[in-house]
């Protein structure tokens, strides 16, 4: 549960903020009903949970939830194949001629994903022991430490894009990943727990505060006007409303 809301948290708060920071991005008509198709996730993650809360000490995310989360992947699947139809209808179809030059592209993505997963692998198993070992929360560690090492990779490729002047070809793999964390992986989770998942009351008060809040304030400065693209000083908001969530988490644990 941390580790997917987290992982949703840095990838729309810190990577896309980072991303628009380096490079202005601009939201084509296929990445705006993704992120239309987040917004609706994220409703759908949170407002069940809230009855559960009334006249008990936590909320609960209910295991039929989480079978809706997997009968909806497929769903969004269809969604993807039928948009890139629609594009491939559009476009012109255009062969590669020089094929060793394809084959030696690939190899090189196929290490370099290799080198930034183990990093990321390393980051976050180092990290995690120090963290459990100074007493820090499992639900703090997941959604913090984990989701940022997690998330390294769509960090690194945004990053990369922005140098390029093409942040906005990273949006929709982004916004695509957000969305089967929600749907697939924590989807995944809840159907296998069959009393379902406990929500704290500081969970609704940090993690879903924070998801609705960064996620709400992106949606905003995407629609905020015509050209509908995130400013450079937007996305230093959408950091800014990371770090705070980062500082709440903090908080809670010097509390604790």
């Amino acid at each position: 549960m941390g580790n997917a809301v987290g992982s949703v948290i840095v990838n729309t708060g810190l990577t896309l903020g980072l991303a628009a920071v380096f490079g202005k991005i601009i939201m084509d008509r296929k990445t705006s009903q993704k992120l239309n198709l987040l917004v609706m996730a994220v409703l759908l993650l949170i407002l069940p949970t809230i009855p559960y809360k009334f006249g008990s000490a936590h909320g609960k995310l209910p295991q039929w939830l989480g079978f809706i989360f997997l009968l909806l992947v497929p769903v969004y699947l269809f969604f993807l194949i039928k948009q890139e139809k629609n594009k491939n209808s559009k476009e012109e179809k255009k062969e590669v001629d020089n094929h060793k030059k394809a084959f030696l592209l690939l190899g090189k993505i196929i290490v370099a994903a290799g080198i930034i997963s183990a990093s990321a692998s390393l980051l976050v198993d180092s990290v995690e022991v120090i963290a459990s070992r100074a007493g820090i929360s499992d639900v703090i560690i997941s959604s913090t430490v984990v989701s940022l090492g997690t998330g390294l990779p769509e960090l690194s490729t945004v990053l990369s894009s922005a140098k390029r002047k093409e942040a906005s070809l990273a949006l929709g793999n982004i916004l695509g990943s957000n969305l089967l964390n929600i749907l697939l992986v924590l989807g995944a989770a809840v159907a296998l727990t069959p009393k379902g998942i406990k929500i704290t009351t500081s969970f609704y008060l940090i993690h879903f505060a924070a998801l609705s809040l960064i996620v709400g304030a992106f949606r905003f400065f995407a629609y905020r006007n015509k050209e509908k693209a995130i400013s450079k000083w937007e996305g230093a908001i959408l950091i800014g409303l990371y770090i705070g969530y980062l500082a709440a988490n903090v908080m809670s644990v010097l509390k604790g």
